[in-house]
């Protein structure tokens, strides 16, 4: 069984940082501004497409 970890709670750093500290053969790249905005916009579109399903019942 692996040791756990114990995270340093005055880390202020985005969790994927702290595991690329953890994990350097698993690197998380950080998503560009634009792949952000596109998994939100594709996200809000989802949701507002669910609403509009709802609505129409």
């Amino acid at each position: 069984m692996s040791e756990k970890k114990e995270y340093d709670s005055n880390d202020t750093r985005p969790a994927w940082q702290q595991l690329n500290d953890e994990r350097p053969e698993k690197q998380v790249d950080p998503l560009t501004p634009e792949q952000t905005q596109k998994a939100e916009t594709s996200f809000a579109e989802v949701v507002a497409q669910s609403v509009i399903k709802q609505l129409k019942k």
